[in-house]
C-alpha cells in the first residue's frame, strides 16, 4: 500500500493524524464522541473492540497520555491501517492492535479497566448492507449485539465500565443486556440539531460491581440552528475535551 504516510485525515483540531482512509473506514464523529466518553484513571488499561482504523484510540491516547490501549480489529486491512496511523502518530510504546475477533479474544489474557466499544448496528436481515464489503463488514451484525457486548464485559477487570456509541432505536435491547451485569448505568443522547430533533446515537456507560442505578443526563447538542458544530461538540471535536458524565 503506497503513499500511507501522507495524512489524508486530521482530528481533534490537528492533533491526530489519519492516513489510508481512502482505504478503510473514516472516522465519524460517533468514533470521536466515544473516545471522548472514556473516564480513566491514570494508567489505565483499555480495549478498543472493533478499532478499525484506530481514530478512536488514537483520540483517547492523545486526550490521557497514561493510558495503556489494545486494539481489536478481525478486517486484516484496517489492522495494518491502525499499525500505520499509530506510527504516524508516535504513540506505539502505548498502542498495540491484535487482529482477531470480539469473540475470539481468549488471547488477550488480562483484564482492562475499560472496554469502548463502536459494534456494528445494522441488523443483517432488517437493513441494506453497503455495497462496499469493508463498510459492510464494519456495520453489518455478525453476531446478536447481547452476544457483543457480553464478549466486551468478559475482557473488563473488576469494577471496569465499558462505554458504547450505538443507533439510539436500540437502547431498550442495551439497558436489557447491561443491566443483567451491570450497574451505575449512565445514558446520554446525542442530539443532532437543536431543534427538538429526536436522538440518533445514544452514548452509554455502565460499571461492572455497582449497584448504582441507571441515570438518564442531559443529551448533547451536535449541531446549531445555523448547520455548525455546538460550542461543547466542537471543543471535544477541535480541542480534544472530554465527555463529562454529571
Amino acid at each position: 500500500m503506497s503513499g500511507e504516510t501522507e495524512p489524508a485525515e486530521t482530528l481533534l483540531g490537528g492533533r491526530v493524524r489519519m492516513s489510508g482512509q481512502e482505504r478503510g473506514l473514516k472516522t465519524t464523529t460517533d468514533t470521536v464522541m466515544l473516545a471522548a466518553a472514556v473516564v480513566a484513571r491514570e494508567e489505565a488499561r483499555v480495549l478498543d473492540a472493533g478499532c478499525g482504523a484506530g481514530g478512536a484510540m488514537l483520540c483517547l491516547a492523545r486526550r490521557l497520555p497514561s493510558t495503556h490501549i489494545t486494539g481489536l480489529e478481525r478486517d486484516p486491512v484496517l489492522v495494518h491501517l491502525a499499525r500505520c496511523n499509530i506510527a504516524l502518530n508516535d504513540v506505539a510504546a502505548r498502542i498495540t492492535v491484535h487482529e482477531g475477533d470480539v469473540a475470539d479474544a481468549h488471547h488477550l489474557a488480562e483484564r482492562f479497566d475499560v472496554v469502548m466499544t463502536n459494534p456494528p448496528y445494522l441488523h443483517a436481515l432488517q437493513s441494506r448492507a453497503p455495497q462496499d464489503p469493508r463498510r459492510a463488514g464494519a456495520m453489518v451484525e455478525t453476531m446478536p449485539l447481547e452476544d457483543w457486548i457480553g464478549h466486551c464485559l468478559k475482557r473488563l477487570g473488576r469494577k471496569g465500565s465499558i462505554v458504547l456509541v450505538h443507533r439510539a432505536e436500540r437502547l431498550g435491547d442495551i439497558l436489557g443486556i447491561l443491566a443483567k451485569r451491570t450497574g451505575a448505568i449512565d445514558v446520554m443522547p446525542l442530539l443532532p440539531r437543536d431543534d427538538g430533533s429526536p436522538a440518533r446515537r445514544v452514548l452509554v456507560r455502565a460499571t461492572k460491581g455497582s449497584a448504582r442505578p441507571l441515570r438518564l443526563l442531559p443529551g448533547l447538542v451536535l449541531h446549531g440552528s445555523d448547520g455548525n458544530y455546538s460550542p461543547r461538540a466542537r471543543r471535544v471535536l477541535d480541542d480534544g475535551a472530554a465527555l463529562e458524565w454529571c
